[in-house]
């Protein structure tokens, strides 16, 4: 019954994975508390994959109470993952805080040494657990830095409304606006250090230093953004009239922007270039890491050219498998035809 829930969860045969979940539940909640948790957990996958996020909430909430203590220690941490991912989702984030700093204090609190200390648990299942203790703690991790980031935004570019006076857009360059970039460089220091958190969740397991590239990735790629989206402030920033006929007002303002700018632009390259250097070593190609591509182009397009090679996309969704039956070689061969096709069209760089 187990594993009929298991089977039919991968066929999309939800109605069915659910009555066998429930009845699973009803004749071994006492006798296997264990093997219900993990019966009982697997049906989340259901809604997380109609994304019905109240569903999701509401399961992985019930599951937090009936089998807390008894539950495998992965999936608990996973469990807290994704009911913070679907209050994000719902635009709820003050209510997804605290399952996403659960999620987080599952893992710190020794997660991977419960995982190792699981009875009648191989060697390789163990390996598995901790590297999805891991990736969901680390999203969490993710997701917390995300409400620092926020605040980043929040700080807004102070505007000169100090008229045509060279001494005003002086006092203005030494005081607004150097404070503004103290402020906004606190905020950003701050976010920067809890995104750094992700790159230090690290665990050994079997001989092997585990990491959470995917989310390392995500983190160094929103890192490298706040950096740039400093810059951007500094070069989007509006020009007042009076300033920008006065070559002498101009000189000062502009000046005061490029001497923060520049350093600025450095630190985004370097980000940026981590993010990509691990996205190629672990060959973990995803929105963040195309978004790092696209950056570093546009800061610099000589030095930087896109990749022309097509990337599969990798990641954690729980996908359906295809219903099962005879191959249609014929469809099979016509792809493969279409896919030439689309090969041979395509414009070299």
């Amino acid at each position: 019954m187990e594993q009929a829930t298991f089977f039919r969860i991968g066929l999309g045969d939800d109605k069915a994975a659910m009555e066998d979940a429930d009845l699973f539940a009803r004749s071994y909640r006492r006798k296997l508390p264990r093997q219900t948790s993990q019966v009982m957990f697997s049906i989340g996958s259901i809604y997380e994959r109609q994304q019905r996020w109240f569903q999701v909430i509401s399961h992985y909430r019930d599951y937090l109470k009936k089998y807390g203590k008894v539950g495998m220690p992965h999936q608990l941490i996973q469990a807290n993952t994704a009911i913070g991912r679907a209050f994000w989702e719902l635009n709820k984030k003050s209510e997804a805080k605290k399952h996403f700093l659960a999620a987080v204090k599952g893992w710190t609190a020794g997660a991977p040494k419960r995982i190792r200390g699981l009875k009648d648990t191989s060697k390789e299942n163990k390996v598995l657990y901790i590297r999805q203790a891991l990736d969901s703690a680390a999203e969490s991790q993710f997701y917390l830095s995300e409400y620092k980031f926020a605040d980043f935004q929040k700080v807004a570019f102070p505007q000169y409304r100090g008229g045509k006076s060279m001494a005003r857009v002086k006092k203005w360059s030494d005081t607004e606006f150097k404070k503004w970039v103290q402020r906004k460089q606190a905020v950003l220091r701050a976010a920067e250090a809890d995104y750094a958190k992700v790159a230090k969740m690290t665990v050994t397991a079997d001989g092997i230093q585990m990491k959470s590239a995917p989310w390392q990735i995500a983190a160094a790629s929103r890192t490298g953004e706040m950096y740039r989206s400093f810059v951007d402030e500094f070069r989007d920033a509006p020009i007042p009239k009076e300033i920008e006929k006065d070559p002498g007002l101009f000189d000062i303002y502009v000046g005061a922007l490029d001497d923060v700018s520049e350093p600025l632009q450095r630190q985004a390259i370097d980000k940026f270039e981590f993010c990509l250097k691990t996205a190629t070593q672990v060959r973990w190609f995803n929105k963040w890491s195309r978004s790092c591509e696209q950056e570093l182009n546009g800061l610099n397009p000589r030095k930087y050219p896109v990749a022309a090679e097509l990337r599969g996309e990798p990641n954690y969704v729980k996908a359906t498998v295809g219903d099962p039956g005879a191959v249609d070689l014929g469809a099979i061969n016509q792809q493969r035809l279409n896919t030439k096709d689309a090969v041979a069209n395509r414009e070299e760089p």
